[in-house]
């Protein structure tokens, strides 16, 4: 199982051919390795079923399962959205999270800091986060104690997308 459709957002044309476009996150998808994840990005028009394997463009996890280090996979496509225009070429960007990105510690705790990319530029077909995206990354600062437990707070665990999405000229 690949928990395609984990996530998914409409909100922006981002091919400019005057429909929305579809971004849908699958967590647990192994091509970049156990549950590195991905994103899936189509164009309309849609109708039917479509299947994962008709994507525009697909946007690949940066790191599987690492069972020496007992660290899991990223989970890129934990959440996706469709956002604003962010570098000035006049069409909506994108967001995917990985919720499980960072290295596993000596000690073989998942400590996993989570990672957001914007992903300004891309081509049709296949693509590696690690390439397409500008990453932002958590820095494991954040934790604190609960019940004999110490709580990782990581970064790519939600996301958030503005725009006039009623059309009134409001955002």
């Amino acid at each position: 199982l690949d928990w395609f459709g984990a996530s998914a957002s409409t909100a922006g044309d981002v091919d400019g051919d005057g429909w929305d476009d579809l971004l849908v996150g699958a967590t647990h998808e192994d091509t970049g390795g156990g549950a590195a994840g991905a994103a899936y990005l189509f164009h309309p028009p849609l109708d039917g079923v479509t299947g994962a394997d008709q994507f525009d463009a697909k946007f690949i996890g940066e790191n599987g399962y690492d069972l020496e280090a007992w660290g899991e996979g990223d989970r890129a496509g934990a959440r996706v959205a469709i956002v604003e225009d962010m570098d000035g070429d006049a069409r909506p960007d994108l967001l995917i999270t990985a919720s499980n990105y960072g290295p596993a510690d000596p000690d073989h705790e998942i400590n996993p800091l989570g990672a957001v990319y914007l992903v300004i530029e891309f081509d049709p077909g296949v693509n590696d986060l690690a390439d397409v995206g500008i990453r932002f990354e958590g820095d494991g600062a954040f934790s604190a104690q609960w019940q004999d437990m110490t709580v990782h707070m990581a970064l790519g665990r939600g996301e958030s997308a503005t725009g006039d999405f009623n059309c009134d000229g409001h955002r």
